[in-house]
């Protein structure tokens, strides 16, 4: 177990209570006192056995360096008032260690002035799967076509169109799965992959003097304009705000970046860290499985980088049937096929293009209502 490192102050004085301050490397002291020691009937305890006593710290979390005594001569000091001295000093000084920092309230820092997109956004699109992507889907121009960084295992070759294929990295990695990581994105980049989409802050100290262009995900947790103005600092191009957000927050955002938001797909609800379908029917889980809840409405499960989960709504968000998405002030809006067809795929980007009747199941998600 990893332990603090603590020196150690003892004082023992005839007819005065003894104390011991504890003290850690940041100058934090715990202190505590105990009865005054008796004189010694028999035989007067040493600082050298004081100090030994003091040692032991057992299992806490301290490790003691140096116990400085000071004792009279001819007095007695029982192991229980040794005991009790550094149990209590020592919970002194825990109490200091874990108490909350004090609160600071600092004025909110101005936003720089940021300009204003009246245009409509481009449509963007993401993938799952390779079947999905066509030819008659990129011949409806996407401006962006995001790609799962696993699906490059597989992928030799990307078809040419008009507009930009980025990798969509794993949200959740470990360090060990790093070296993979960027032989993928190298291949990637080779196959003619000109950015990423960025769903973590840890991505970045990876992509530095890689060459891509950087797009941050939903991920990222985009809340409000600091956020962007954040992203920007760190050098993003563009920025997807969070599904939480309500139309009118994200109208209203001033938007220090070009910002993209999700307009249509299932969203998802929930990332494990074990495969759901191999728990339950071994390594199978390119197939599509579902979780199905009381009502009957199935979950669509995914597989994600590392073997893992991630769990989908049973309805798709749909917007395609309104305008209002429009006049956003958004630069990119995100059309995430996850379980649609090749030819599900192809129809929905035309809708959205052109206005389509919603579908017999869907959801507003939270455009309308946010978050309660």
């Amino acid at each position: 177990m990893r332990t603090v490192p603590v020196t150690m102050e003892a004082v023992f004085c005839k007819n005065k209570p003894c104390t011991l301050t504890v003290r850690d490397d940041a100058g934090r002291e715990g202190t505590a006192t105990g009865p005054a020691p008796e004189e010694a009937r028999n035989r007067a305890v040493t600082a050298e056995e004081l100090e030994t006593r003091l040692k032991k710290t057992g299992c806490t979390a301290y490790r003691c360096q140096t116990v400085s005594v000071t004792l009279e001569d001819g007095l007695s000091v029982s192991a229980a008032t040794v005991n009790a001295l550094r149990r209590d000093a020592l919970a002194a000084l825990t109490a200091l260690r874990t108490a909350p920092p004090k609160r600071r309230v600092l004025s909110v820092p101005p936003l720089e002035k940021a300009s204003v997109y009246t245009g409509e956004p481009a449509l963007t699109c993401s993938l799952a799967c390779r079947e999905q992507l066509t030819q008659e889907l990129l011949e409806l121009r996407p401006e962006r076509v995001y790609l799962p960084l696993e699906l490059f295992e597989t992928l030799d070759a990307l078809p040419e169109f008009d507009g930009e294929y980025c990798a969509v990295l794993p949200r959740v990695w470990r360090d060990g799965d790093e070296p993979y990581f960027l032989e993928l994105l190298e291949k990637a980049a080779g196959l003619g992959v000109s950015a990423a989409l960025v769903g973590n802050l840890g991505h970045l100290p990876l992509l530095r003097e890689k060459g891509l262009s950087l797009y941050g995900d939903f991920g990222l947790n985009v809340f409000n304009a600091w956020a962007l103005s954040y992203l920007a600092d760190k050098g993003l191009q563009s920025a997807t705000v969070s599904f939480e957000l309500r139309g009118a927050q994200i109208r209203d955002m001033p938007k220090a970046l070009p910002t993209e938001a999700i307009v249509y797909g299932r969203l998802p609800l929930m990332l494990t860290e074990n495969c759901l379908v191999r728990n339950e029917t071994g390594c199978s889980c390119r197939r599509p499985y579902a979780l199905t809840d009381r009502t009957g409405a199935a979950f669509p499960l995914l597989p994600a980088w590392g073997h893992r989960t991630e769990l989908q709504n049973c309805k798709p968000l749909y917007l395609g049937d309104r305008d209002d998405w429009k006049r956003l002030g958004l630069r990119y809006a995100r059309l995430r096929f996850t379980t649609e067809s090749p030819e599900e795929c192809v129809q929905i980007f035309r809708d959205y293009l052109s206005g389509g009747d919603a579908p017999a199941e869907f959801t507003r998600g939270l455009f309308d209502r946010g978050v309660e």
